[in-house]
């Protein structure tokens, strides 16, 4: 095995839908693509959502695209979501609920979160 994983890549790049194009056959397609890809590499997943770039919102805050993200990821086999990158873990967490946005570092810009307490 190569030092960038079985297939010679060290990473997936996969742009999990579009502004025009969030359906479940969509859905469907990009699980099929992401379990066969996986087979070439031991990298990490980064999830890209299309088309959203003029929009100023968080891709967290556009609720089609947060429905879309929670049935990619209760979709996906427990060892896709587990190579996840870490703002692709992010936008998982953020759509399925487990965290928050909470503020903004003053510092920094970046956004600052905290785990949603289950009651």
């Amino acid at each position: 095995m190569s030092d960038l994983g079985r297939g010679g890549f060290d990473a997936i790049i996969c742009v999990v839908g579009g502004k025009d194009d969030l359906s479940d056959e969509t859905l469907a397609n990009v699980l099929g693509q992401l379990n066969d890809t996986v087979k070439y590499t031991d990298g990490p997943i980064h999830l890209v959502v299309d088309g959203f770039d003029d929009d100023p919102r968080s891709l967290w805050d556009i609720p089609e695209v947060r429905s879309y993200i929670r049935r990619l990821i209760f979709g996906m086999d427990l060892g896709l979501t587990a190579r996840l990158d870490h703002l692709s873990r992010i936008l998982a967490a953020v759509c399925c609920g487990t965290i928050r946005p909470i503020g903004v570092n003053p510092v920094t810009g970046d956004t600052i979160f905290e785990q949603v307490r289950r009651e």
